[in-house]
């Protein structure tokens, strides 16, 4: 028998692999807080009070408070947040980490070409051979092509622009965790539906007079559960939530129970951290 009626097309539905469980609990160092917890029913079993077991992800969410700014190496020095509502849901078939780097080509030939001419004749001399070696660059960019450049190319050569990859930054790294919900029940599907409430809600800024107050930021952990396992994976620096789409229709078609709530819903979530990393970091496990 369906647990949950007939959708739209007259399908009878039948109970879902992926079960959505709920578990209300206080939630410490938040006032009037609550935890969402979601599981899949095959990966890591739910208990029969609805607690979720197994791996999962955890959202924390916490309210920006202050921000503390400073000219030093590191441009942040604290952020104060306080934890609101926190969520953890079954661990997405796709998660990974990306470390990128910023690096950016730079001529040497010019800079270098008036080191070696200042070595020799002075500043003013290097500046003359700067400016030499800039302007006939540039002239080559835009096909003004000087008596040199013709010289160089009836000998069959060409100028070593002699380039060098200088190092920039850091990247933010980036998260993207797809979920799939099949409710079960009118209450699995409420319960969803609370949980993108809560993602879209904290996400956005509020409005207070001319200015925009911050989104919330989000402490994303991994939980193993009682397995454990927690150091093989990387950890999580503070986030914000960029980017959310809900696919209604995660079916392939616009399927619906009887009371007008999709047989499945498809959720995708993308962070960026706000802290960059270093080695320092890289070795505390991020």
């Amino acid at each position: 028998m369906p647990r949950f009626g007939i959708n739209a097309r007259g399908l009878v539905t039948q109970t879902t692999q992926n079960a959505v469980r709920r578990g209300l609990a206080p939630l410490s160092g938040g006032n009037g807080s609550e935890i969402l917890s979601f599981a899949s029913g095959n990966a890591s079993g739910t208990t029969p009070d609805g607690q979720a077991q197994g791996p999962m992800l955890h959202f924390q969410v916490e309210e920006l408070q202050e921000t503390e700014y400073t000219t030093q190496s590191n441009s942040v020095i604290s952020r104060n947040t306080a934890p609101t509502h926190a969520i953890s849901i079954y661990l997405p078939n796709e998660l990974s980490v990306s470390y990128s780097t910023q690096y950016e080509e730079m001529s040497m030939g010019a800079v270098l070409g008036a080191a070696d001419e200042g070595a020799l004749a002075g500043v003013g001399a290097a500046a003359s051979k700067l400016m030499d070696n800039a302007g006939r660059m540039v002239g080559s960019a835009v096909g003004l092509d000087g008596l040199q450049d013709l010289r160089n190319a009836n000998q069959g050569k060409a100028f070593n622009p002699q380039m060098e990859l200088l190092f920039k930054s850091v990247n933010f790294r980036q998260f993207t965790f797809n979920f799939k919900f099949h409710p079960a029940n009118q209450g699995e599907a409420d319960h969803i539906l609370r949980i993108q409430k809560r993602f879209k809600y904290h996400m956005h800024p509020e409005l207070e007079g001319a200015f925009f107050k911050y989104p919330d930021l989000f402490s994303v952990t991994y939980r193993a559960g009682s397995s454990g396992g927690e150091d093989y994976y990387h950890k999580f620096g503070k986030m914000v939530l960029t980017d959310m789409t809900i696919n209604y229709a995660g079916t392939g078609v616009a399927s619906q129970f009887k009371n007008g709530a999709p047989v499945e819903t498809d959720m995708s979530l993308t962070f960026k951290e706000v802290e960059f990393l270093t080695k320092d970091r890289i070795n505390q496990g991020y």
